[in-house]
């Protein structure tokens, strides 16, 4: 293979980023490398060569990392093109772009597939009157509350819960 004109990638994913205050880790996860076209370097490009190595969930975020810093000072988000293009002019030749893959957290996700909270009724609830329903149930439970039982003699009164 030619390297001229190729930019080797380095991917980490399936790991998470920790930061123990004076630096910043990659722990777990995996490696795989892919050889990009330099005149091909865009961010879709370097996705789809992620995409040969693992399973690329919407909302993920690629990073990479300037040669010679470390993560905490050298970390740099990929959000656009123009960030692709600066990742490459900044590898050397002979030298391998450490690209890092955040992924999203499970809350993000949650609000990323327009599930709903608990606090929201849903449109089938609302149409089928359920929501009324469920006001009447309170009711009634308020009303059981409010009752006395009959303990028998002399033994006083329980309110039911």
């Amino acid at each position: 293979m030619d390297m001229l004109g190729i930019l080797p990638v380095r991917f980490h994913f399936d790991g998470e980023f920790i930061n123990d205050g004076d630096k910043l880790h990659y722990f777990g996860g995996s490696e795989g490398m892919s050889y990009i076209d330099q005149d091909k370097v865009s961010l879709p490009e370097l996705v789809g060569h992620l995409k040969d190595h693992c399973v690329v969930l919407d909302g993920s975020l690629l990073h990479w990392n300037v040669p010679g810093k470390d993560l905490k000072s050298g970390l740099r988000a990929m959000v656009d093109d123009k960030a692709c293009l600066e990742m490459s002019e900044s590898t050397d030749e002979g030298c391998v772009a450490e690209v890092y893959v955040e992924a999203p957290t499970t809350q993000d996700m949650a609000e990323d597939d327009g599930s709903q909270s608990e606090s929201e009724d849903s449109d089938y609830e609302n149409e089928m009157g359920l929501e009324e329903e469920s006001e009447d149930d309170a009711d009634m439970e308020e009303d059981a509350l409010n009752e006395d039982v009959d303990m028998g003699a002399g033994q006083g009164k329980v309110a039911v819960l």
